[in-house]
């Protein structure tokens, strides 16, 4: 793992295209920062990105980590939450922390590889015991279809930093300092849904009292590779 953050200055940092084994970098607060180079190449290996706070990354950058990311369960990216949702999630409710939609049928013999999950959420506690806190979200899918349901804890909603950080944080317009954005997968190995099945994606934050989920999206996946990541999800 690469930790860094706290590091407002930093504007550039060396290629990543051969970080083949890296899993997990953390570069939050690093405003000035606008890509991480290579970085797309190496996320075979990656189950986690902390970028939060980096509010000056280029739509292309974002787009390529965000459209190849394989990683599945624990971890996952984590933005400021002024990016939003990418525009080719199809399946968004822009006001709520639960979404709809049916499993097409088989498309040109592909079958569904999985589900790529992306919400927005946002602090609204006030005070010194909410400056460095954070609690598990849960993503509960529900097959209506099939009468099943699966409840996945694969993500952890924070905010704040000890340390230096945080003052570097308060320094951030309330807009930005107070959302922000996951995004990550289910395999369908795990969910096993099929063609037909009519499904719900909720998230819902459990055991906190300072997280809304603002807005949800579900990309289905039909031909990326998903790669199962087993490690346990608390850093």
């Amino acid at each position: 793992a690469l930790k860094a953050n706290g590091c407002p200055k930093l504007e550039t940092i060396p290629d990543f295209s051969k970080m083949w084994n890296m899993r997990e970098l953390y570069l939050c607060d690093s405003f000035k920062l606008t890509e991480v180079p290579g970085l797309d190449k190496s996320l075979n290996s990656m189950t986690r990105i902390h970028m939060e706070g980096c509010t000056n990354l280029t739509a292309d950058f974002r787009n390529n980590i965000q459209q190849r990311w394989t990683s599945c369960g624990f971890g996952g990216i984590y933005l400021n939450g002024i990016y939003d949702i990418p525009e080719w999630f199809k399946i968004v409710n822009d006001a709520d922390n639960i979404v709809f939609f049916e499993v097409p049928q088989r498309i040109m013999g592909r079958d569904l590889k999985g589900l790529t999950i992306c919400f927005v959420y946002s602090y609204f506690g006030f005070g010194p015991k909410h400056e460095d806190s954070e609690g598990p979200v849960g993503i509960i899918v529900r097959n209506l279809t099939k009468q099943t349901t699966l409840h996945a804890n694969i993500v952890f909603a924070r905010y704040g930093r000890s340390g230096p950080d945080l003052l570097i944080r308060r320094l951030l317009p309330t807009r930005l300092k107070d959302r922000y954005l996951w995004q990550g997968q289910l395999s369908n190995d795990v969910i096993c849904l099929e063609g037909g099945d009519h499904v719900s994606i909720l998230v819902r934050p459990y055991d906190v009292d300072f997280v809304r989920v603002k807005k949800t999206g579900v990309h289905l996946e039909w031909d990326k590779v998903m790669k199962e990541n087993m490690d346990n999800l608390d850093p």
